[in-house]
């Protein structure tokens, strides 16, 4: 059965909703969790091996887990086996340095973006840029033209559209989706209907 899109889902059902109930209990049952925070067992199951085998949690003796490792807010991104998730780490990176460089073009945030763990390339970029644009984050200041060919186009962030550090994220449906402020900001089939 494939998940509901993000902003269809309960808000509760995520693991940023399962961290922040682990944050709070420090000690717990499997059970509880799961009733604290209305998550699936398919993702509650995943998550809590996870954390579990990086050494966030631990099992006591009476088979309760326990937080060991609260690395605060951040939702850490586990897999099954402990490994770190790198999936949208690279539009997290992208997000973190456009406030910082406020004016700037796709090679100048592909570069700035880019760690020796998760490199990012242009295409990232490019493709991540032109969906924060429609969403209303960046202003192009500098379009790209026949007449100025070879000149990156540029954009400006707009400080006043930080909505908080987590990325917003580009879903299958084409839409953009903030989950600092729980709101899709731009969606395409939205887009469509206003141009008939």
């Amino acid at each position: 059965m494939s998940q509901k899109p993000i902003d269809q889902r309960s808000p509760l059902a995520s693991r940023d909703a399962l961290w922040a109930a682990i944050r709070r209990l420090k000690i717990f049952r499997y059970d509880e969790v799961r009733r604290e925070t209305g998550c699936s067992r398919s993702t509650t199951t995943v998550y809590l091996a996870g954390l579990t085998a990086a050494g966030y949690l631990q099992l006591d003796a009476e088979s309760r887990y326990v937080l060991v490792r609260d690395v605060g807010v951040d939702v850490p991104k586990v897999n099954r086996d402990g490994s770190d998730n790198l999936q949208g780490k690279g539009r997290e990176q992208i997000w973190t340095v456009l406030p910082i460089l406020k004016e700037f073009s796709i090679r100048d945030v592909a570069l700035h973006a880019s760690t020796e763990i998760v490199p990012v390339s242009e295409s990232t970029v490019k493709e991540y840029l032109k969906y924060l644009h429609k969403a209303g984050y960046l202003r192009a200041s500098r379009e790209s033209r026949p007449g100025n060919a070879g000149q990156p186009i540029r954009y400006r962030f707009l400080q006043s559209k930080y909505t908080g550090p987590k990325a917003p994220m580009i879903q299958r449906v084409r839409q953009v989706f903030d989950p600092n402020t729980g709101k899709v900001m731009w969606s395409h089939s939205t887009y469509r209907l206003s141009q008939h």
